[in-house]
């Protein structure tokens, strides 16, 4: 399964909530009944970019990892390559997570 395509936006709809809407369809309502909705709309609605993005950069720190640990080959001092493959780690959960 997949997300609904094409750029979310969205609209307030007093007093429901917020709607989100994927071409011109609305895909989704967020309650008005907590303090954090506009910000949770908006991130709800950056979703699909968000996913486009770290996909899109995932293989560039992949990469980066791979050339730093070469560059590094046989010295000890790399302070955060722990850090960096757990960061690796961390995107590649979001996006299956994203993704189902």
């Amino acid at each position: 399964m997949t997300h609904t395509p094409g750029e979310w936006t969205t609209d307030r709809l007093d007093p429901e909530g917020i709607a989100i809407y994927a071409d011109h369809r609305r895909i989704a309502l967020v309650n008005d009944e907590i303090d954090e909705v506009d910000a949770n709309a908006k991130l709800i609605a950056a979703a699909p970019d968000l996913l486009a993005a770290l996909k899109a950069a995932l293989p560039y720190l992949e990469h980066s990892v791979k050339f730093y640990r070469y560059q590094q080959a046989g010295h000890e001092f790399w302070p955060n390559r722990e850090e960096a493959e757990g960061n690796i780690t961390e995107a590649r959960a979001a996006c299956a997570k994203a993704e189902g």
